[in-house]
């Protein structure tokens, strides 16, 4: 395994982001054991939530595409762990939800996710937690708003240009 440079070591989104996949791959080792897989999972907590949200929400919610979320709703669905039903205003659109004979399970996938969270901050203070909550909410709402500076713009620019550069140096490249 290759050690984290510093500058990336004290990065604090390099921290978020590997935070998240590690918790994630936690999860799924617990959940494993229990013979549900990621989307599985995920998709039953999600929706142990919500009496109904539809799958363009959903989709947002567990940041993957309309396409492949569509795929495994039908593969739960033939399943029977969960219900789509077409919504009344609009016959295009879902809601979903867990099906009846399968909300005891959702629960308690629920609960085992609540347990687990609670016992990686179990030695957190409540103030430390409540800033970290701020601090996060804080990060998310800029990502929300997506800024875009001009130091930004200038070197997504650069960016652009230095791969032009790079595309026409291949091409001349494979020419000769």
């Amino acid at each position: 395994m290759s050690k984290t440079p510093p500058q990336l070591a004290d990065n604090l989104c390099f921290l978020i982001n590997q935070t998240a996949k590690e918790q994630l791959a936690w999860f799924d080792r617990e959940m494993k054991a229990l013979k549900l897989d990621r989307s599985q999972w995920r998709l039953l907590g999600y929706l142990s939530f919500f009496t109904d949200i539809t799958q363009s929400e959903l989709a947002r919610l567990l940041g993957i595409g309309k396409a492949p979320l569509g795929q495994l709703i039908r593969k739960l669905e033939e399943a029977g762990m969960i219900v789509r039903e077409p919504l009344v205003t609009d016959k295009r659109s879902y809601n979903l939800r867990v099906a009846d004979s399968h909300a005891q399970l959702a629960f308690m996938v629920r609960e085992m996710m609540k347990l687990e969270s609670a016992q990686l901050l179990q030695d957190l203070p409540e103030e430390e937690m409540a800033q970290a909550r701020d601090v996060l909410r804080h990060i998310r709402n800029k990502v929300q708003e997506s800024p875009e500076s001009d130091e930004i713009r200038a070197i997504k620019k650069d960016i652009l240009a230095e791969i032009a550069k790079l595309k026409k140096m291949r091409s001349t490249s494979a020419q000769q």
